[in-house]
């Protein structure tokens, strides 16, 4: 969380104009939820998606949870003619 209280790092994430999701894990013991909420705050357009349970790093049983954010957020951005590649 010290990271995103530098002033740098939120006028960088204030600056940034194209799609980004943010995933979150509300069991991370490393960046509290309240750390992916702040990045989603600072970024225009954004959209933010907390998996329960999950921690800091990928595991194999939240498969599923990660794909079923990610993927619907992929389609909905090619379905809206943006060429995630181009950006």
């Amino acid at each position: 969380m010290a990271i995103l209280a530098e002033p740098s790092r939120v006028e960088l994430l204030n600056r940034l104009r194209l799609p980004v999701l943010v995933v979150h894990g509300t069991a991370d013991p490393l960046l509290p939820v309240m750390h992916g909420v702040h990045v989603a705050a600072h970024i225009q357009g954004s959209q933010l998606r907390l998996i329960p349970g999950l921690a800091h790093r990928f595991q194999e049983a939240f498969k599923a949870p990660l794909l079923g954010a990610v993927l619907p957020y992929l389609k909905a951005q090619h379905e809206d003619g943006r060429n995630l590649a181009q950006l």
